[in-house]
């Protein structure tokens, strides 16, 4: 089989704009925004969350948990990306700031230097430590039968 043959076959490639390292902190948290980036417009939320499993995100861009994990402390430091979990059994989301994405990308081009924000805001502070807890693998995954979910209101 030849290479090029092989390439067809090999799935959907991921967009990448070298430039926006300036922006984003790196080449793993470039390939992660614009990975999120390609996804908005296509998620189901009409306020612009993405939601995507680690393991979705690793087959389309093939960053591991830790890679994905550096690059979203990354961004969330830059003001470029938002988490939040949701529903029940709860979900990890993602919120990409495009002012904040569209400001450092000005401040770049303008050569000004921003400031990379501690990740300390009363919304992280707030849900660092259940973010930390889902991080985290569970040795032996835990009987969930017996969660109620809150029925939803209409």
């Amino acid at each position: 089989m030849r290479l090029t043959d092989f390439l067809k076959d090999l799935g959907n490639p991921v967009a990448y704009y070298p430039k926006l390292v300036a922006v984003t902190g790196g080449v793993l948290p470039n390939l992660f925004l614009c990975q999120m980036y390609y996804w908005l417009g296509k998620q189901k939320d009409d306020q612009g969350w993405i939601y995507k499993t680690q393991i979705e995100i690793e087959l389309e861009t093939g960053l591991t948990r830790k890679e994905q994990e550096s690059a979203r402390k990354s961004l969330k430091a830059r003001g470029l990306l938002k988490e939040q979990f949701k529903g029940c059994p709860r979900r990890l989301e993602f919120w990409l700031d495009k002012d904040a994405l569209n400001q450092r990308w000005s401040a770049f081009m303008n050569n000004i230097e921003l400031p990379i924000q501690e990740i300390t805001s009363s919304w992280t502070r707030k849900t660092k430590k259940s973010q930390d807890d889902a991080e985290q693998k569970p040795s032996i995954m835990p009987n969930l039968s017996n969660i109620e979910c809150p029925s939803r209101a209409i």
